[in-house]
């Protein structure tokens, strides 16, 4: 089982005032050594990370050995803040199935896993679960092709438990879920586990059964299932089981069941979403119906408009040839002035005390008003014992006038004023300073 896999150790740890004794120790047995950011000691104090060469299980395991050897010299140790990381290449990891099928094992199981860490490693940054991201945004589709495979996933988020990102950069996969630890045995314990998971990935996986471990809540019949499937020995299960028992069991059955009403949740927004689609579609439907009558409707008022103003248009043109008509008629055959003159209203000019427009003339009526406010032109005929049409400028004018149009004078509004008063009481004539009109 463990021939085509080879393993690469994170140990994250502090160490104190020795710390170059015990880097210059680790580093002489082939351990690399790097500052770890992500570690928090205590003042005067630093964090390491002490990495293992790629090696066989075998040779892991010694290399590990050494450094809990080398660590207790030195007084290292480990806190909340330290972790262990585990790489694990394989040839078959290059190829998108078997990911998938791993992918989707990790999935049913992680909470088994981290069913056996304590809980500083629950809702560490740096080991997230897989379930919550995959709950919402479904498995990935990952292309067949290797360069393909390895630029998509290198672009993934490297903080989760169990890591895709590091298949581009170190051709592995990192676990990097177990808590900080300088037991050589503890770590010797997960990679065994790690192993069989991959083994049953790669070698034994069947659809069914891990959706039936998908479906099951974090419980002892889960945990017994799961060491079945993965076929590990009897002292790897109790080592297991006594850190399940440790670090409490009944704490991640809440969690696998809000995993399990994120995905439900997720579900029903989909469904939710697919009705909101259809409803906006509708809207946009009734919206182009709407739009469509109201377009004819705006057709149709505009025909009916345009139809309405030819024919008040051509009312207009009869009304008119009609008054052109009546004031032909009016001033006679022979006129050859502008015809309109005799339509232009009568209407007073208050400034200059005259009228202004009219063909006609407009006397003063004072003589007959009995003294009331009147203009204060002068009547050119008033109707006295003294007028005398043959010396009256006014009346030669009007002679001369009807000669070379041939037209009759028309009356003037003193005389049409009183034939039509001849036989009533006389009435107030007067007009109204302040407006245009003349107010009999």
């Amino acid at each position: 089982m463990f021939n085509k896999y080879l393993f690469g150790v994170e140990v994250e740890c502090i160490t104190g005032a020795e710390t170059s004794a015990f880097i210059d120790s680790v580093q002489g047995f082939g351990v690399d050594v790097a500052s770890d950011s992500s570690i928090h000691p205590r003042v005067g104090e630093h964090g390491v990370e002490l990495r293992t060469p790629p090696c066989s299980l075998g040779s892991t395991s010694g290399y590990l050995k050494t450094i809990e050897q080398e660590a207790r010299r030195y007084n290292a140790y480990v806190n909340d803040s330290c972790g262990l990381h585990v790489h694990t290449s394989n040839p078959l990891f290059m190829e998108s199935k078997n990911l998938l099928k791993i992918l989707g094992l990790w999935v049913a199981v992680e909470d088994v896993f981290f069913a056996t860490q304590p809980e500083s490693r629950l809702n560490s940054h740096y080991c997230k679960r897989r379930l919550a991201s995959y709950a919402v945004t479904g498995f990935p589709k990952l292309p067949e092709e290797k360069a393909q495979l390895l630029s998509q996933l290198g672009g993934t988020d490297r903080y989760y438990a169990l890591n895709f990102a590091s298949l581009q950069q170190h051709g592995t996969i990192e676990c990097r879920l177990h808590a900080g630890t300088l037991s050589a045995e503890k770590i010797t314990n997960w990679i065994i586990l790690l192993t069989a998971f991959y083994d049953y990935a790669l070698n034994s996986y069947k659809g069914k059964e891990v959706n039936e471990l998908f479906a099951m809540p974090t419980s002892e019949k889960k945990i017994d299932l799961v060491w079945s499937l993965l076929k590990l020995k009897p002292e790897i299960r109790s080592h297991f089981n006594e850190r399940i028992d440790k670090f409490l069991l009944t704490r991640l059955s809440d969690q696998h069941s809000k995993a399990q009403e994120i995905l439900k949740f997720s579900l029903e927004t989909k469904k939710e979403q697919k009705s909101i689609d259809k409803i906006i579609q509708k809207s946009y439907e009734i919206e182009e119906l709407i739009r469509r009558k109201r377009d004819k409707i705006v057709a149709t008022s505009d025909s009916k408009t345009n139809k309405m103003r030819e024919e008040a248009n051509l009312k207009g043109e009869g009304l008119k040839r009609t008054r052109t008509k009546l004031l032909k008629e009016f001033a006679g055959q022979n006129f050859k002035g502008d015809i309109n003159t005799f339509a232009t209203p009568w209407r007073r000019n208050s400034r200059v005390d005259s009228w202004v427009g009219s063909p006609l003339r407009v006397p003063d009526l004072s003589f007959y008003s009995n003294g009331m406010t009147t203009t204060a032109e002068t009547d050119p005929h008033p109707p006295t014992e003294n007028h005398n049409s043959e010396t009256c400028r006014y009346c030669q004018t009007n002679r001369q006038r009807e000669q070379r149009t041939g037209t009759v004078r028309p009356q003037t509004a003193t005389e049409v004023q009183i034939r039509r008063d001849f036989d009533r009481p006389m009435r107030e004539v007067s007009y109204n300073p302040d407006g245009e009109e003349f107010m009999p």
